[in-house]
C-alpha cells in the first residue's frame, strides 16, 4: 500500500487532480451547487465533444506529431453529413450517419498523415494549411448556412437520455445524453488498443524516439498516417454526437476547440535537425580531447547531431546545453537558485503540496476579496466537518 502511495504521488497527475478536486471544493463552499447531481451530469455531458477531440488529438500527440485542423475537420464532416442524409430525407437511425461521418473523417485524416508521414512535411504546417482548405470547401464549396433541422434518427439520438438528475433546492433538473456511452467506449478502446495491442505499443515508441523506433524495424511512416487518420475519424464522430445533442449545426459551431502546440513535440522536431555554429565547434573541440579508441566521429548521414561520446555512459549521449548560471562569472552568485530549482527540490512532494496550497489560495483570493476572513474559515471548517475529514 506504501508503495502505492509513494508511486502515486511521484506522478504529476495526481497533483493535477488534487488541484481541481480543491478548487472544486472552494466554489462548493462559496456557492453549495457544485457537488450537486444536476451539476455533475452537466459536467459529464460537457465533456463528451471535447472529450472525443482530446482522445484523438492524444492518438497524434502520442505519435510525436500534431494536429490542429481537428475543429475544421469535425464542422466539415458534421455539416458534409447531416447536408447529404436532409437530401436524401434520411429516416433511419443514427448508426448511417455516424459511420459515414466517421469515414469522411477517416479519409480527411488521410491527407495529414500523407503530408507529415511520406513527405516529412511539419505538422504544424500542414495542419494549419488543411484547417484552412478544410474550412475553404464548407464555406466556398458546400456553400454553407446554419442547419436548423437535422435528420430523425440523429435528432431521436440527441434527445434520448440515459439518466436524469434533479436539484432538490433549485428544482432544476439535467439529462446525460446517451452520447456519453458512446464518448465512454470510445475511452476504453482507446486504452486497451494502447495497452494491449503492438500498434500502441508503437505508438509509444515513435512518440519516444522515431529515429531509434526506426532502427528497431518499425513502420514509422505508416504508423504515424494511421495515427492521423484515427484523429481525423475521432473528430468527425465528436462533430457529429454535437450535430445530435444540439439538434442543428452551424459552420463555425466547432471552431472554438482549438488544439496548442505540443512543447515536446517541437523538442523533438529540434533534436533531429542538424546543428552548425557553436554546438559544431564545441562537439569537435571535445571529440578533438577523446583518445583514439573513442569511435567514429559524431557524424550521422552527414549531419552533425548534438551528441558527444562518452566513456561515463558507455556510448553516444545527448551533448550538454549550456545554462546562464554555469558560467565562470554567475557559478557562485547562482548556486543558491541552482539548489532551490534543481530536479530533485523540484520532484519532492513538499514542493509540490506548497504549490497546491499557493494555487488554493490565490484561487480563493480571485472568488472574493474577503475569502481569508474569520467568517469564511469557520465556514469551511464545518463544511469539512459535515464531510468527515476534519473532527471539530
Amino acid at each position: 500500500m506504501q508503495k502505492t502511495i509513494k508511486k502515486l504521488f511521484r506522478q504529476n497527475e495526481t497533483y493535477v487532480f488534487l488541484i481541481l478536486l480543491a478548487l472544486s471544493f472552494l466554489i462548493q463552499v462559496r456557492s453549495g451547487q457544485f457537488y450537486t447531481s444536476n451539476n455533475i451530469v452537466d459536467i459529464a455531458s460537457a465533456m463528451i465533444v471535447p472529450g472525443l477531440f482530446a482522445v484523438g488529438e492524444f492518438l497524434v500527440i502520442l505519435s510525436g506529431g500534431i494536429d490542429v485542423s481537428f475543429p475544421a475537420l469535425a464542422s466539415l464532416t458534421a455539416y458534409a453529413t447531416t447536408k447529404l442524409f436532409l437530401n436524401l430525407d434520411y429516416q433511419g437511425s443514427v448508426l448511417l450517419p455516424m459511420l459515414m461521418a466517421i469515414v469522411i473523417g477517416a479519409v480527411l485524416g488521410m491527407f495529414n498523415g500523407f503530408f507529415v508521414s511520406f513527405l516529412r512535411l511539419p505538422a504544424m504546417i500542414v495542419t494549419l494549411g488543411t484547417a484552412s482548405v478544410f474550412k475553404g470547401i464548407m464555406q466556398g464549396t458546400l456553400e454553407s448556412k446554419q442547419l436548423a433541422v437535422i435528420p430523425a434518427g440523429m435528432k431521436a439520438f440527441g434527445k434520448q437520455a440515459i439518466y436524469t438528475a434533479t436539484n432538490p433546492v433549485s428544482g432544476l433538473s439535467s439529462k446525460l445524453p446517451a452520447a456519453f456511452l458512446v464518448f465512454v467506449g470510445v475511452l476504453l478502446l482507446t486504452f486497451l488498443v494502447l495497452r494491449y495491442t503492438m500498434f500502441g505499443r508503437r505508438l509509444y515508441a515513435i512518440g519516444s524516439d522515431s529515429i531509434a523506433a526506426e532502427r528497431a524495424g518499425l513502420k514509422v511512416g505508416r504508423i504515424r498516417f494511421f495515427a492521423y487518420v484515427l484523429g481525423g475519424a475521432l473528430a468527425a464522430l465528436g462533430g457529429t454526437m454535437y450535430t445530435c445533442n444540439v439538434g442543428a449545426i452551424a459552420p463555425s459551431d466547432l471552431m472554438g476547440h482549438r488544439g496548442m502546440h505540443s512543447g515536446r513535440s517541437a523538442s523533438w522536431q529540434r533534436h533531429r535537425q542538424p546543428v552548425s555554429g557553436d554546438y559544431r565547434d564545441r562537439a569537435a573541440d571535445h571529440d578533438s580531447k577523446q583518445p583514439a579508441d573513442a569511435g567514429d566521429s559524431p557524424v550521422l548521414e552527414g549531419r552533425v547531431y548534438r551528441r558527444h561520446y562518452s566513456h561515463r555512459h558507455g556510448g553516444i549521449v545527448p551533448f550538454p546545453r549550456s545554462k546562464p548560471w554555469q558560467g565562470p562569472v554567475c557559478k557562485g552568485g547562482m548556486s543558491m537558485v541552482n539548489r532551490i530549482f534543481s530536479k530533485r527540490t523540484l520532484n519532492t512532494p513538499v514542493f509540490r503540496m506548497a504549490v497546491l496550497m499557493i494555487v488554493v489560495l490565490v484561487a480563493g483570493a480571485s472568488l472574493q476579496d474577503s475569502f481569508l476572513t474569520l467568517r469564511n474559515v469557520q465556514s469551511i471548517c464545518k463544511q469539512l466537518a459535515e464531510y468527515g475529514i476534519l473532527a471539530v
